[in-house]
């Protein structure tokens, strides 16, 4: 028995090496917990990586600040530099092709001016986090984020743009009643072709049409059916007539996902939409990695392995038990919460394993599939599909019967999914879903994250906190500035601050931190800098610097749909180049020498009395800095 387990682990090593594998697989457990207690410390991985990355950033920040003026940033100064070096993270906010575009133009200008290479840690959900899988992707090299994107064909083929308000959209609000009854199932597969042409009245019906012209109808009255007559239409027909070539789509997505449910996984609406993701990259750029694993992408990364990258961390929120503001994050070496209520992680390469109160029963490796993390963080668009049901579905009973049709194309039937362990409720597949909860029956720790061997994760935007900034600030990583770059849609699909003032709330909840940001805080025509003066947490830590950026028509009207999912090459690059000059402050010529003193100002703080603050960065302060 032993050497057929020993063949078996051989064989799938050669498939991890020779071949791309993008599903969950059996491994053998390690012989070493697989769960962490977050009491105040960073796992060793990636408390050994910071160590090594901070020698190469701290060379760049030098060579930064003595590109910007000698005297100004004198020898003394980088000295102390170079004892106490700065940490830097950047959180991407959501928006997404919008957020994408922007934070991707945001990051070409921190390259071109050397601060890219100053980076410790990008944050990024929804379409931020788009712009991560992009980076570890590309090996984390700037200049070839985008080209791999096809960003003239839509994210989900079939759906044409839409342009529909967020809140339309949010998880939990009444999914019960437009959503009834269609739910992910783990069945034996069977292959099919289904009867698009449904007979009525002795006539050929086709449902998938009539779908497609409802949907048609709903985007052009923003939402709502219209009864505008059939030969008003006659567009529509002209409009699918790739129908085919939209189901063969869905069929794809459904085969892709098979391996995983054939593994005895369960599935969701993210899984699918996973797969759609990675059906918008060019030359299959994601299948023709070995792995799909993002902890192998990743660590793999011969800029990671040479610690010059700049560490990812995906962020999603939990929906366990309907609670909200509950972050979980994914970065190469962990997945996990630094919740008070939870303060647990997994290795993320074993994301998926059987663990039951902290002990390895059965262990996998291969779920923390990159596609999947990236769709489980921008899951917010999973929500346009049930959208359109809930149009969809108050109507004729032909029109429902057709969706349930196209639902059963790629996998979704009426039936339920029921957890392993309990026999009472189904399983919500409009979430994420990740089952194996691995913090499941965890000793001494009995909340909403441990009692059920599934976790619910969502799109941050959900809870209304669409920039992944507190997992940044967390104690542990102790950083001196982070860089924000909001591309929300808070009014008029521009941000003005609202998910900003959300996200210190939270951080004010359990730690007073930073002051709130009241009805009087206003944007100003440059970045803002918030938390300028020093404070302490409780174990004396400094707190970082917040350097607010917002997305702005600076060059190009920026302030396009969430939801819009085609880019022609022009407004790609439109929006780009936008984004380089948010970041430059509209080519402000004293904004570089500005961010340089932002930058070094926690270390000026730790060492006060040593070093003379130049006055050049005491004007700089006076004009960004709020608070």
């Amino acid at each position: 028995m032993k050497k057929v387990a020993l063949v078996f682990y051989i064989l799938r090593s050669l498939v991890c090496v020779l071949g791309h594998l993008d599903h969950p697989y059996e491994v053998e457990c390690p012989n070493y917990p697989l769960i962490r207690e977050a009491k105040n410390e960073l796992c060793w991985e990636e408390k050994l990586y910071l160590q090594e990355n901070l020698k190469h950033t701290s060379k760049h920040l030098t060579q930064f600040l003595k590109s910007l003026n000698h005297s100004m940033f004198n020898e003394r100064i980088i000295h102390y530099i170079e004892r106490d070096r700065p940490r830097i993270g950047l959180a991407i906010s959501g928006g997404g092709y919008r957020s994408m575009l922007t934070g991707t133009g945001f990051l070409q200008e921190m390259e071109n001016i050397g601060l890219y290479n100053c980076l410790n840690y990008v944050s990024g959900l929804s379409g931020g986090s788009w712009v991560l899988m992009d980076l570890v992707l590309h090996n984390f090299e700037v200049k070839n984020l985008i080209k791999d994107w096809n960003l003239n064909d839509s994210l989900l083929r079939g759906i044409p743009e839409i342009d529909i308000k967020q809140r339309d959209i949010i998880s939990g609000i009444n999914q019960s009643e437009i959503f009834d009854g269609i739910r992910a199932v783990k069945r034996d597969y069977v292959e099919y072709e289904p009867d698009f042409n449904i007979l009525k009245n002795g006539k050929k019906f086709s449902p998938l049409l009539k779908v497609k012209e409802l949907i048609l109808q709903s985007i052009r009255g923003r939402g709502k059916l219209t009864n505008t007559p059939q030969d008003k239409n006659t567009s529509i027909i002209d409009s699918f007539k790739n129908v085919q070539q939209i189901v063969k789509f869905y069929i794809e997505l459904h085969h892709s996902v098979r391996p995983k449910r054939v593994q005895g996984f369960q599935i969701s609406f993210t899984d699918y939409w996973g797969k759609a993701l990675g059906k918008r990259l060019k030359g299959n750029i994601l299948t023709s990695k070995p792995s799909s694993s993002f902890s192998d992408m990743a660590r793999n990364s011969p800029s990671f392995m040479k610690f010059q990258a700049p560490i990812p961390v995906f962020i999603a929120n939990c929906r366990n038990g309907l609670l909200k503001n509950v972050i979980f994050e994914f970065t190469p070496f962990e997945f996990g919460s630094w919740e008070s209520m939870l303060r647990l992680f997994v290795k993320i390469p074993y994301l998926g394993s059987d663990i039951v109160g902290g002990e390895s029963l059965k262990c996998s490796k291969g779920y923390d599939d990159l596609g999947y993390i990236t769709a489980t963080s921008s899951s917010v668009f999973n929500n346009v599909l049930l959208y359109i049901w809930g149009q969809v579905s108050k109507s004729s009973k032909e029109t429902i019967k057709a969706m349930k049709i196209i639902m059963n194309t790629i996998g979704l039937t009426a039936e339920n999914q029921i957890p392993k362990n309990e026999q009472r409720q189904p399983l919500e597949t409009y979430y994420a879903l990740y089952q194996n909860n691995p913090f499941y029956k965890f000793p001494n720790i009995n909340n909403e994250l441990t009692d059920k061997d599934y976790l619910y994760l969502v799109d941050g935007g959900e809870d209304g906190e669409n920039i992944p900034l507190r997992t940044l600030l967390i104690p542990e990583r102790q950083l001196d500035v982070a860089f924000i770059i909001d591309s929300s849609s808070d009014l008029n699909n521009f941000a003005n601050g609202t998910k900003l003032k959300n996200v210190l709330k939270q951080l004010n909840k359990e730690h007073e931190v930073y002051e709130p940001l009241g009805p009087e805080f206003k944007l100003t025509d440059h970045p803002v800098a918030i938390g300028c003066e020093t404070k302490y947490t409780k174990d004396g830590k400094t707190l970082p610097i917040l350097i607010y950026n917002t997305n702005k028509d600076m060059v190009y009207p920026s302030n396009t749909s969430t939801f819009k999912i085609t880019y022609s090459e022009e407004e790609a690059l439109g929006m780009i180049n936008n984004g380089r000059q948010i970041f430059t402050d509209n080519n402000n010529p004293n904004h570089n020498k500005c961010l340089g003193c932002l930058i070094i100002k926690r270390t000026l703080d730790r060492n006060k009395g040593n070093i003379e603050i130049p006055i050049e960065c005491l004007d700089c302060y006076e004009q960004y800095c709020i608070s």
